[in-house]
């Protein structure tokens, strides 16, 4: 699967969350916190706190962003993902790849695509079409 060629937070998220899709498919029995490499408090806060990440990346426009910042912010390994804000230090690392999976995720559910569809589809298209809503 290559990498994206555009620097667009939106296609690295995606190509970030087909690997943790195709970890889904090879190790179905594996723990979503040992596939992405979190604890399982790290996970829990993902988990707990969808939402609220998926409106921060919305509501300051950062999905179709060329900011390549976003990418060590969000999608770097690091001790936690950066938000500037107080709660930093409480965040687990690489969120972008967590709700990346959560997209394709819901993409499988709404169009059933297969497999190949999957890793071929445009982060676009990915993103239209999964209709994407945090759990709340």
């Amino acid at each position: 699967m290559p990498k994206p060629q555009s620097r667009m937070f939106l296609e690295h998220m995606i190509y970030y969350g087909k690997i943790l899709y195709l970890k889904d498919l090879w190790l179905p029995e594996v723990d979503d916190s040992e596939k992405i490499g979190y604890t399982s408090e790290e996970i829990q806060w993902a988990k707990e706190n969808e939402e609220q990440v998926w409106r921060y990346f919305v509501e300051r426009e950062l999905l179709f962003s060329n900011d390549t910042e976003l990418q060590s912010r969000f999608l770097f390994p690091a001790p936690f993902s950066k938000f500037y804000l107080e709660l930093d230090n409480e965040t687990p690392a690489m969120l972008g790849h967590y709700i990346g999976c959560q997209m394709l995720r819901q993409y499988k559910d709404r169009t059933g695509a297969d497999l190949q569809k999957i890793l071929n589809a445009p982060a676009e298209e990915i993103f239209k079409q999964s209709n994407y809503k945090p759990r709340k």
